[in-house]
């Protein structure tokens, strides 16, 4: 119906109110239209039902069943009128506005309008939010303050729009504005949510402001390195062998973080000018991640790991622990005989070629594993021990008493010295009268690991 028949119907009932000279022969017009500014208010605080297009000449009140819930309200003039109700604690409410005619002789003439309004008491979604720190390290834990919180209510941090997932203690709201700390730190970049809960009317919601929160990569992770063996599987060893491969398994790693291997320092050669890296980029799982080490290794060697995230994040920084892989000595130094040419001279030598360097080679008879003579080593090494070897070919402050297996790596701190590009050693084995066979022991002087050379069998006839 159009607004003016409203006003036109409502004049001509006053009309034949008059005309009939009885007043209130006419019922209140039922068909008004009512509404609500809002549809959804807090606990204890009124609605308003609006009934536009009001007759002079009648009263309205809300009313919800046979309650009364506002007061009688009378207007003279045609504008739309607001009715405000008391304090309502239900958690919905469907009202309905009585209208009476106000100069009736007879019996109250009142009419029930039509149309019915419906307002629920609500929670306010609209809070403002603020995080105490949005980029966190590692397991870091926030605080999320809600500014005006309703009177009340309580509230809890949830992950995203989940309220199922929470991340924090309910609070119930007293005074002031609420601070939340999450009950945990966080490991992965996430978007946070709060949800409220009025207790007393039982509604609850989201609010609408959300935080996202971005997590640092971890720089403390667990890493070992394992051997990769085509044979036996992956497994962990305490040293790997000459030319073997190996790769660094890490642990906890994180899904939004990339790692990358790269050099730290290589026995022999130190530590690179500028950053070697080593490998391609690997996404992490949120578990263990296997980073292969390129190449087969053939001297001890210090692998750290890069940790990058994308993003508005720093570009990535180096974990604080370096995987060392000590390597076993090269086993296919080629061994020799060696006789002197006087044949008076029944002594022997065992010649090695391509010594190793930083290694430590020691003689010994089989038999018994007597050792033969002192230890000899070919040149120095950096190492990742920082030994230095060098000198005459024979060992300073070496104890032939003590034995091989008690040297310590620190007392072969010497000068270098000039060497041989053919990498040439003799071990002397002094006076050979009968059938023997002697192997050579490679021990690397920085991590004291070894590795026996092929035997070499001296006949005599």
């Amino acid at each position: 119906m159009k607004n003016e028949d409203h006003l036109l119907r409502a004049a001509r009932n006053t009309l034949l109110d008059m005309l009939l000279e009885s007043r209130g022969t006419t019922y209140p017009l039922a068909d008004l239209p009512t509404s609500t500014p809002l549809e959804m208010v807090y606990f204890n605080k009124p609605g308003t039902v609006t009934v536009s297009y009001p007759q002079p000449d009648v009263t309205y009140q809300v009313f919800e069943g046979d309650t009364p819930y506002s007061e009688v309200y009378k207007n003279d003039s045609r504008l739309a009128i607001s009715l405000d109700t008391i304090p309502l604690t239900g958690e919905s409410h469907a009202f309905k506005v009585v209208a009476t005619k106000r100069y009736s002789r007879r019996a109250p003439l009142t009419k029930v309008l039509y149309q019915v309004v419906n307002i629920k008491v609500g929670v306010n979604m609209g809070l403002e939010v603020i995080a105490s720190k949005t980029l966190l390290n590692f397991n870091e834990k926030t605080t999320l303050t809600i500014k005006d919180p309703q009177a009340g209510a309580e509230y809890y941090i949830c992950l995203k729009r989940d309220r199922n997932v929470p991340l924090s203690a309910k609070v119930l709201y007293e005074k002031g504005d609420l601070s939340i700390e999450t009950t945990d730190g966080f490991k992965e970049d996430t978007i946070l949510s709060v949800v409220v809960h009025d207790p007393n009317t039982g509604s609850s919601g989201i609010l609408d402001m959300r935080i996202t929160i971005q997590v640092k990569p971890d720089f403390d992770l667990p890493a070992l390195w394992l051997a990769k063996d085509p044979k036996d599987g992956n497994n962990v060893r305490p040293v790997i062998d000459h030319s073997g491969r190996a790769f660094i398994r890490l642990s906890n790693t994180q899904s939004s973080v990339t790692y990358q291997l790269f050099l730290v320092d290589l026995d022999g050669a130190g530590p690179p000018e500028t950053e070697t890296l080593i490998g391609n980029k690997y996404k992490g799982t949120d578990g263990d991640l296997d980073l292969p080490v390129t190449g087969m290794l053939t001297e001890d060697v210090v692998i750290g790991i890069i940790a990058r995230k994308t993003g508005s994040l720093p570009d990535g920084g180096y974990l604080k622990k370096s995987v060392i892989i000590p390597v076993k000595p090269d086993p296919k130094v080629k061994l020799k005989v060696l006789t002197s040419e006087d044949t008076e001279d029944k002594n022997i030598s065992i010649q090695l070629t391509g010594a190793q360097c930083g290694v430590v080679y020691q003689l010994y008879q089989q038999e018994g594993d007597r050792p033969i003579g002192e230890p000899v080593f070919y040149h120095r090494n950096l190492g990742i021990g920082n030994t230095r070897i060098g000198g005459d070919f024979i060992a300073d402050h070496y104890n032939a008493d003590a034995g091989m297996a008690n040297w310590v790596y620190s007392e072969f701190v010497i000068d270098a010295m000039d060497i041989e590009e053919k990498k040439i050693l003799i071990l002397p084995a002094g006076l050979v009268e009968d059938t023997t066979t002697f192997y050579v022991v490679a021990k690397k002087s920085t991590t004291g690991f070894t590795g026996l050379l092929p035997p070499v069998t001296i006949t005599v006839a």
